[in-house]
């Protein structure tokens, strides 16, 4: 009786228990679909703001990118410099045989490391203003003295081809321009003479504030540089405690390949560009022709630019030098497509190989819409960041393909008309037709060979 009164208690127990259970079930279930519904609400009023406030928040994130300036370009700088200081800690160790995994040996090596690389850094801009700018201020007075008798003697030079030719439409078209063209120039100088001093005012009051942000960007990215396994080490804390290390390990997997096609494509970039541009100071400096060093400046910045910029640079370069000498402009502009397919054929593909993995017109689509958005930076930043994205795309979609037993290469779906079990389907003429992959029929015929010599070798034993 007593454990049939036992087992009755704990029936009426249990059943209690199954009961709030079903009610808690209810309740929280009831709880999280209210919270879900609430979260969805707020959602939807904040998108509506959004929209209707899209102006001033536009102008709040201007305001927090000002402020940052300095801590933006702190980071910029760490990174740029970061493979230098590398380089340097790696050379010393090897030098002086320094043991690293002592703390304070360690330090040290990072403090004369860093020193260096700070050193080198200021030298090298030194260096590259003192070989420029006196010439440059030199070159650019002796053409705004002189633009008035080049374009004379262009003009001149015009009226004697004109005069040679009286057929020719484009030449007589220009010179029925020059006048009003330099009426306009004329009028354009003494009327707007007010809004230029007040842009070079603010173009004066804008280099010291680009400086201010350069010095304390620099001390920024000095701390960083001296810090940077603290930052790295918080960085991998903070992602291991918020997501699975599945995921964690995907975002890193990530960071090592944005990181490998960024710097490689700028640092090969900036390289590439430099070498055009000593290239074609010596050359123009062998054929003696008018603004070398100008030139050579627009020819190398402007190289940075992919695709578009061999071309932006060779307009304003070719109109420059044929101001002051026509044919010496005329050399220079098959000189400079010359050197450009060298660039494109040889050097270029010898530094920068093949960084970014983008087609030519993902380096279009890349620099037309960076520079539609970010302007100028866009145009350089565009593509690796299109890059990465390619990269980070084609990795998501291989790795799909590959679950569906499914080739990766492109270029065996171009003839695909269907896919059936795992197997790419080509239409003929006649019907569809399984064409098995070169490499899975090398495969399978090695394996055949190695399992008849398996059957061979056993018949002998």
């Amino acid at each position: 009786m007593e454990n049939e009164n036992i087992k009755e208690t704990h029936g009426v127990v249990h059943g209690q228990q199954k009961s709030f259970t079903r009610r808690f079930t209810k309740l929280s279930s009831f709880k999280w679909q209210g919270i879900m519904w609430f979260l969805v609400i707020i959602a939807s009023v904040s998108f509506g703001f959004m929209i209707y406030r899209f102006d001033s928040i536009l102008d709040g994130f201007d305001r927090l990118i000002n402020i940052l300036k300095p801590i933006i370009v702190g980071v910029i700088l760490a990174y740029i410099l970061n493979p230098v200081m590398k380089w340097f800690e790696k050379n010393i160790t090897k030098l002086f045989k320094l043991d690293v995994t002592n703390a304070k040996t360690k330090g040290r090596v990072r403090g004369i490391s860093l020193l260096l690389t700070i050193i080198l850094f200021f030298v090298s801009i030194g260096i590259l203003l003192y070989a420029i700018i006196p010439d440059l201020i030199v070159s650019l007075s002796n053409l705004a003295s002189e633009m008035p008798q080049r374009y004379n003697a262009f003009a001149r030079w015009l009226k004697t081809i004109s005069a040679q030719d009286d057929k020719n439409i484009v030449v007589q078209s220009i010179l029925d321009h020059t006048e009003t063209i330099m009426e306009k120039v004329n009028n354009w100088l003494k009327n707007d003479l007010l809004d230029i001093l007040k842009s070079l005012m603010n173009g004066i009051t804008g280099v010291f504030g680009v400086l201010y942000n350069f010095f304390i960007g620099l001390i920024v990215s000095i701390y960083i540089l001296s810090t940077k396994e603290s930052f790295k080490g918080t960085a991998k804390k903070c992602m291991y405690a918020m997501f699975s290390p599945k995921t964690t390990n995907s975002i890193l997997t990530i960071a090592r390949d944005s990181d490998r096609i960024f710097l490689g494509f700028l640092s090969g970039k900036l390289i590439d560009s430099l070498i055009i541009g000593v290239i074609c100071f010596v050359v123009l400096s062998i054929f003696r022709m008018p603004y070398t060093l100008i030139v050579s400046v627009i020819v190398g910045i402007t190289n940075i630019i992919p695709f578009f910029g061999p071309y932006i640079g060779v307009v304003p370069s070719t109109i420059l030098i044929a101001l002051a000498d026509p044919k010496a402009g005329l050399i220079f502009f098959i000189f400079d497509m010359i050197l450009q397919q060298i660039d494109g054929n040889i050097i270029g593909p010898k530094i920068l190989g093949n960084s970014t993995g983008l087609s030519a017109f993902g380096v279009i689509f890349a620099i037309l819409l960076g520079s539609g958005l970010f302007g100028f930076p866009g145009m350089i930043f565009g593509v690796p960041v299109f890059a990465v994205i390619y990269h980070l795309a084609k990795q998501i979609i291989d790795k799909r393909l590959i679950k569906k037993e499914l080739p990766t290469e492109t270029d065996k779906y171009v003839d695909v008309f269907s896919v059936e079990n795992s197997k790419l389907m080509y239409k003929t003429e006649e019907k569809l037709e399984v064409k098995e992959d070169a490499s899975k029929e090398s495969e399978e015929k090695s394996e055949a060979k190695e399992d008849t010599s398996k059957i061979g070798d056993s018949e002998k034993k």
